[in-house]
C-alpha cells in the first residue's frame, strides 16, 4: 500500500489524493494461514465461520523539487483483531501509516516519518528489521557511493514499564515513568555488479527512563557492537549483528540472512556454553523458461530461530513493537516453504506447500537465565504441515482480487500432545484504488 511516488504524478512536482477501500474475509482469525494461536479479543466481524477485516486508506501527497510529502491514514479492523499484537488502533479503528516527509537526489535520500521496513527481498522473511510490526515513526537515510551504499534507521518503540508495553492510550501505565525504548540499525551494502549484493548489518535497541537520541546512535558510522557496554553506559541496549548476501547467477537467484545476538565462544568455569542466539532467513528461487506468455518460478525458503533470539534480561530490550516480533514474528522454530508461481501480467496462480516445527518459546517469555534442554524447538514441538493455493488477478491498476485455499494439518496443537487437527484455510480479499492526481 505504499507508493512514495504516485507512477501516474511528474516526479519534478505533482499533488493528489489516492483513496484506496478494500476488505478481507479469513477462515481463521489470523492473515498467516498456518497461524493456529487463538485470538485474545473476541472476532469484531464473524462471518461464516471465519472473520471479516475491512480496510481503506487515504492519502494526500504533494512533490516538487527533490522534496516529498504525504500526509496517510488507514482503517483496518484487523488492527483490533489480531490474536498476537495490542490493538493499535484506538479510534474508530484509524492510524496515521505512510505519513512522511522526505528529500531526494540521485544518491542520498532522507525521511522522517512513519513508514513499513523490509532488509529482505520482498517474498523473503528479514530476520532483522521486517514489515511484521506496525509502522513506526523513524529517520531514515541512504547515501550512496560507488559500489557502496549506507542505510541508516533511528526509529521510537513503545514504552515499557516493569516488563508490560504500554497499550491503549488512558492505561495507567504511563501514571509512572516507563522505560522508552528506541531502535537504531544501520547496513552497509557492496554491490559491485548488478546480481550481486553482500550485506552487514547491525542494530541496538536502547533504553531506559531518560533514553534519548544521543549522539552515540545519532552517528551511522559507529559500530555499535563494541559500545553498548563500554563505559559510560547511559542506556540499557540488546544488539544484533547481521549479514545477508543476494545474487543472481543465470536462472538462479539465492538470498541468504543471518542475525547472531549471542555466541559463547569461551563458556564458563564448570565447562558450559551459554545457548546460542541466532536466526537465518535463506532462499532459492529458479526462473523457468517463458511458455505462452506466462513466467514461472520455483523456490525454496528456509527460515530458522533459536529459542533465545529477540529476547533478553530486560524486557524492554525485547525485539517487539507493539508485542510484535520487529525481525521475525516467532523464535524456536524451523519452517520450510516451497512455491511455484504462474504470472502473466494480470494473473498470478501460485501453489504453496510448508514444513513448520515449532518450539514452545515465545517473544513474550522471560529470558531463561538458566536454560536446560534444546536451544531450538524446546518443550513440545508443534508440527504443521499446508498445502495451498493462491491467485490473484488485477484487471487494472484501480482493482485487485485474491483468494487461497488450502489443507493445513497440525500435530500436538498448541504443544499439547497428541492434540491433532485438521482444517481447512481460506481467504478472499478485494481492493479498489481511486485516485486525483494534478499539478
Amino acid at each position: 500500500l505504499l507508493d512514495l511516488l504516485p507512477p501516474e504524478a511528474d516526479p519534478l512536482r505533482s499533488a493528489g489524493v489516492r483513496l484506496r477501500l478494500g476488505t478481507r474475509w479469513q477462515s481463521t482469525p489470523h492473515l498467516d494461514p498456518l497461524e493456529n494461536r487463538t485470538a485474545v479479543r473476541p472476532t469484531t466481524l464473524p462471518l461464516a465461520g471465519g472473520a471479516l477485516y475491512p480496510l481503506g486508506s487515504l492519502h494526500a501527497f504533494a512533490t516538487g523539487g527533490g522534496m516529498v510529502a504525504q500526509l496517510g491514514l488507514r482503517h483496518d479492523v484487523y488492527y483490533n483483531d489480531h490474536p498476537l499484537g495490542l490493538d493499535i488502533a484506538n479510534r474508530l479503528m484509524l492510524r496515521s501509516e505512510d505519513a512522511y516527509i522526505g528529500w531526494a537526489s540521485e544518491d542520498t535520500e532522507i525521511y522522517l516519518g512513519r513508514l513499513s521496513r523490509h532488509w529482505a527481498p520482498l517474498n523473503d522473511q528479514s530476520v532483522l528489521l521486517s514489515h511484521h510490526p506496525p509502522p513506526f515513526d523513524h529517520l531514515s537515510l541512504q547515501s550512496k557511493l560507488g559500489d557502496f551504499k549506507l542505510h541508516f534507521l533511528l526509529g521510537e518503540l513503545d514504552s515499557s514499564v516493569s516488563g508490560a508495553f504500554t497499550g491503549r492510550a488512558g492505561d495507567d501505565t504511563l501514571s509512572v515513568i516507563p522505560d522508552r525504548r528506541f531502535l537504531v540499525a544501520h547496513r552497509f551494502d557492496w554491490r559491485p555488479t548488478p546480481r550481486f549484493i553482500l550485506s552487514a548489518q547491525e542494530s541496538v535497541i536502547f533504553s531506559g527512563p531518560t533514553a534519548t537520541p544521543s549522539p552515540l546512535w545519532l552517528n551511522p558510522m559507529h559500530a555499535w557492537g563494541f559500545e553498548v557496554d563500554q563505559t559510560p553506559k547511559n542506556d540499557e541496549v540488546n544488539g544484533q549483528l547481521a549479514g545477508s548476501l543476494w545474487f543472481m547467477m543465470g536462472r538462479l537467484t539465492a538470498f541468504g540472512q543471518i542475525t547472531v545476538d549471542d555466541i559463547d565462544l569461551s563458556g564458563s568455569a564448570d565447562g558450559s556454553f551459554e545457548a546460542p542466539s541466532i536466526a537465518f532467513s535463506g532462499s532459492m528461487t529458479y526462473a523457468h523458461p517463458s511458455r505462452q506468455a506466462w513466467l514461472s518460478t520455483s523456490s525454496l525458503h528456509v527460515v530458522t530461530a533459536t529459542r533465545r533470539t529477540y529476547n533478553t534480561h530486560q524486557a524492554e530490550g525485547k525485539y517487539l513493537f507493539a508485542q510484535r516480533g520487529i525481525g521475525l514474528e516467532r523464535a524456536d522454530l524451523v519452517h520450510l516453504r516451497m512455491t511455484h508461481e504462474w504470472a502473466k501480467p494480470s494473473i498470478s496462480l501460485r501453489t504453496e506447500a510448508h514444513l513448520r516445527w515449532q518450539g514452545e518459546a515465545t517473544l513474550l517469555d522471560p529470558f531463561p537465565e538458566n536454560e536446560s534442554g534444546r536451544s531450538i524447538l524446546s518443550g513440545t514441538i508443534e508440527r504443521s504441515s499446508a498445502l495451498l493455493l493462491f491467485a490473484s488477478h488485477t484487471p487494472n491498476r484501480n482493482l485487485a482480487a485474491q483468494a487461497h485455499l488450502g489443507i493445513v494439518h497440525t500435530q500436538n496443537l498448541n504443544h499439547e500432545a497428541s492434540q491433532n487437527t485438521r482444517r481447512i484455510a481460506a481467504g478472499l480479499s478485494l481492493m479498489i484504488r481511486l485516485h486525483h492526481p494534478s499539478r
